[in-house]
């Protein structure tokens, strides 16, 4: 049995420095700023991990980065119980989470579905990161037949005004 039973959810900005791009590598980068949305961090850990002020600092620090061209910030964190958790409280149906573990070794090893446009789950990308190197090597990306995930699907229904009795009648127009 394990006994990570904190979860803590990282919402994050990302801003994209535009001036960064026709930037001659030469005095100071033009800073021209646009955020460019967010991600949502979810850090399984255990009631020492979360009272431990180097583990805590190593993941925030992994998940937030500075450079000349790219930022990515955290916004708001929440501490929630792990029977408590529900994945669909804290990202959109749209939106993917990424799952972080952390290593003995103090690397945050990132996970993260990729979705389609029917909003499927159709793969996973894995990936290694720090405070101090940023990404360490590659990301992989596994692909996988798409899998539905209900909350997902009822949500984008909910948005479009689409309940159980439209789907049905287009059941029934699909026999037709």
């Amino acid at each position: 049995m394990s006994d990570q039973t904190i979860r803590i959810v990282f919402q994050t900005q990302y801003l994209e420095n535009y001036g960064a791009h026709c930037w001659d590598g030469e005095g100071e980068c033009p800073q021209r700023w646009k955020p460019k949305g967010g991600s949502t961090y979810v850090v399984p850990c255990t009631p020492a991990q979360l009272a431990d002020v180097e583990w805590y600092n190593a993941v925030e620090n992994g998940i937030a980065k500075r450079n000349d061209y790219e930022q990515e910030y955290i916004i708001n964190v929440q501490v929630v119980d792990a029977i408590d958790y529900v994945e669909s409280d804290h990202v959109e149906f749209w939106e993917a989470i990424t799952n972080v573990h952390v290593s003995i070794g103090g690397d945050l090893l990132m996970e993260q579905n990729a979705l389609n446009f029917d909003n499927e789950v159709v793969g996973v990308r894995r990936w290694v990161q720090n405070a101090e190197e940023g990404l360490i090597g590659e990301p992989t990306f596994q692909e996988f037949e798409p899998v539905t995930v209900e909350w997902r699907q009822q949500k984008e229904m909910e948005m479009h005004g689409i309940d159980d009795t439209f789907a049905e009648l287009e059941a029934m127009m699909e026999v037709a």
